[in-house]
C-alpha cells in the first residue's frame, strides 16, 4: 500500500486552525500564570506588610509601657533612694502602680518571636529586672503602712519590725 501526501486547501485551513488554537490556548495559559502570579505576589507583600505592621505595634505597646514604668518607677523613687542613708533617713511612702503594672507584656508575649533575637532578650531581661524591682517597692510600700499602722495603735515592737523590714529593702533598692 502506498500512500500519498497531497495538501489540499481544506488541509493547509486545519492545520493554520489548529495551530492557531495552540497558539491562542498557549497565550492564555501563560497570561493567566501571570495573572496569578501577579495576584500572589501582591497577597504575599500584604502578608508581609501585616507582618511589619503587627511587629512594629508590639515593639510600640512595649516601649510606652517600658517607658511608662521608668517615669513612675526608675525616674522618681531611685533618685530619692541614692540620696539617702537607708539605716537612718526617715522613711516615706511611695506611690505604687498596681500589680497589673505589664498588661500589655502579658498581652504580646506570644508575639515576641516575630522581633529580633536580641530585641525579645533585652525585653525578656527588662520585665523580670523591672518584676523583681516592682516586688520589692510593693514590699517597702507595705511594710511602710503596717508601720504608720502599729505607730498610731501603739504597737512598738511590730513598727520597729516593719521599719526594719522597709529598711532592708531600701538598701536592695539603691
Amino acid at each position: 500500500m502506498h500512500v500519498t501526501w497531497t495538501f489540499t486547501g481544506d488541509g493547509l485551513l486545519a492545520l493554520a486552525g489548529g495551530t492557531l488554537a495552540f497558539l491562542a490556548v498557549m497565550i492564555q495559559t501563560r497570561s493567566a500564570s501571570r495573572g496569578l502570579q501577579k495576584q500572589l505576589d501582591t497577597e504575599k507583600q500584604a502578608r508581609r506588610d501585616e507582618q511589619t505592621r503587627q511587629e512594629q505595634a508590639v515593639a510600640k505597646a512595649l516601649l510606652y509601657e517600658i517607658d511608662d514604668f521608668y517615669k513612675h518607677y526608675i525616674g522618681g523613687p531611685p533618685k530619692y533612694f541614692e540620696a539617702l542613708d537607708p539605716s537612718v533617713a526617715p522613711l516615706v511612702p511611695l506611690k505604687i502602680i498596681g500589680p497589673k503594672t505589664f498588661v500589655l507584656y502579658a498581652a504580646t508575649a506570644s508575639k515576641l518571636g516575630c522581633l529580633d533575637d536580641g530585641v525579645v532578650e533585652k525585653v525578656i531581661r527588662f520585665y523580670d529586672a523591672a518584676e523583681s524591682y516592682q516586688s520589692r517597692m510593693l514590699v517597702y510600700a507595705k511594710s511602710y503602712e503596717r508601720m504608720q499602722v502599729a505607730s498610731r495603735d501603739g504597737r512598738d515592737a511590730e513598727q520597729k519590725e516593719n521599719e526594719e523590714t522597709a529598711r532592708q529593702v531600701l538598701k536592695r533598692l539603691r
